[in-house]
């Protein structure tokens, strides 16, 4: 919580059961954020359900084609950055593979983001780093795959037309032993 928010974690921990559920009832109603999170919230036992709404968002966003300029594609960063936070936080101590696929899903439709977004202020530069430390947190808590996780980087490094998969390389360590990540510059450079 915000630490501005003086005294409303423990206010909100005093409430009643009910009273909450009636709040949270009526912000549902109101915003659909909201209701989306509770709908996943429902399917919290559920982690391929609760993977398969994410890639409805991502799939949404990835057909949208209306070009953003500022203040919009400040405001569309910051939905990005929400939900790699919320894909994290719902799957990961359940599903970490989800949380793979998701995040390199993300990574892969760069190009929508990019090409449809003035990025002049790096709200979505920062989207995507975001999402390669996902990607890495994840891959690191995944079985190796059966090429390893050094062929899986060259691929996804080998198709950064916009530079903003940089944060795979420069956090491979993260995932990969020394001698991964020097045959990784030794292939790039």
């Amino acid at each position: 919580m915000d630490q501005h928010d003086d005294g409303l974690e423990a206010f909100l921990r005093d409430q009643d059961a009910d009273v909450l559920a009636s709040v949270l009832l009526e912000l549902a109603q109101d915003y659909d954020v909201v209701a989306r999170r509770l709908s996943r919230l429902r399917l919290a036992n559920q982690p391929a359900l609760v993977a398969s709404q994410f890639r409805e968002i991502l799939a949404r966003w990835r057909r949208d084609d209306k070009y953003l300029k500022f203040p919009e594609s400040s405001h569309f960063g910051t939905e990005l950055e929400i939900w790699l936070e919320q894909v994290e936080r719902e799957l990961m101590a359940t599903d970490p593979s989800a949380v793979l696929e998701l995040a390199e899903a993300f990574i892969e439709a760069d190009a929508d983001f990019f090409e449809r977004v003035d990025d002049s202020y790096g709200d979505i530069g920062r989207a995507m780093e975001a999402a390669c430390g996902l990607w890495l947190c994840a891959a690191s808590r995944c079985k190796t795959p059966a090429g390893g996780w050094l062929t899986r980087l060259m691929e996804l490094l080998s198709q950064d037309n916009y530079g903003g998969r940089h944060a795979l390389l420069r956090d491979a360590g993260k995932l990969l032993d020394q001698s991964d990540v020097s045959r990784l510059d030794e292939r790039l450079y």
